[in-house]
């Protein structure tokens, strides 16, 4: 039987009516892997708890900001906030998958918010608050590149699951201004990009993956493809 993933919605108004969507990517993605991908709602801990009984592994999604407020850190003009209950829903979902020994893929904001569950931070704006020659979100640069194209070269650490995929080096997309500043203590580092923003973490102990690019924007490319294969084999 194929393996069922269940995937984090995100809040956006269309019409002044909330919606919760999902990137066809991800599921795409998921399909091609294996796997059968379903959106998950936003409610009640107790109703997801109910919901994940019936789910082999948890997709956390990319998405805005993170409240900087769950890293005891003051909000700062350049955080673009999410709904607090898209917050919620997630912690609460990492918590669900954690109790219950589902492992948990993070992309790009899923990794934010996995680091941040474990007491980790973040740098609330790589340029203002890091500063690097590295432009991270390849949506400004002129002329735009399509989503689905690659931007710079991220190194991988050996001994890492990552390391086995990708080799010393890779070259990875970029979409985000936020990024890990104090990683969690029970995370291995699996890529730091060459100006030392952190690319990617581990812990296989819990069965966790999550880097900071969107690999489900490039499955065409076997190495980026074979993150969700060796995820569809965790679960």
């Amino acid at each position: 039987m194929k393996k069922i993933i269940g995937v984090t919605p995100r809040t956006n108004i269309l019409n002044d009516t909330d919606i919760f969507n999902v990137y066809q990517n991800y599921f795409d993605a998921i399909i091609k892997a294996g796997g059968l991908p379903v959106m998950l709602p936003i409610a009640k801990k107790e109703d997801l708890e109910q919901i994940m009984n019936n789910i082999d592994g948890l997709l956390i999604t990319g998405g805005k900001d993170i409240n900087p407020n769950l890293y005891n850190e003051e909000v700062k003009p350049y955080s673009i906030l999410a709904d607090e209950k898209e917050d919620n829903n997630d912690l609460n979902l990492i918590e669900i998958a954690l109790n219950k020994k589902i492992p948990i893929l993070g992309i790009c904001k899923g990794l934010q918010i996995l680091n941040v569950y474990f007491s980790g931070s973040l740098y609330q704006d790589i340029f203002e608050e890091y500063g690097t020659d590295i432009n991270h979100s390849q949506s400004k640069l002129i002329p735009k590149p399509k989503n689905d194209s690659m931007n710079y070269n991220t190194k991988f650490n050996k001994n890492t699951l990552l390391y086995n995929i990708f080799g010393d080096e890779y070259t990875i997309n970029s979409f985000h201004h936020q990024a890990i500043k104090d990683i969690a203590n029970n995370f291995t580092i699996s890529s730091i990009s060459t100006d030392g923003i952190i690319e990617a973490i581990e812990d296989l102990d819990k069965k966790i993956l999550a880097v900071q690019w969107h690999p489900e924007r490039l499955v065409y490319d076997s190495k980026h493809f074979e993150i969700f294969k060796r995820f569809i084999n965790m679960c």
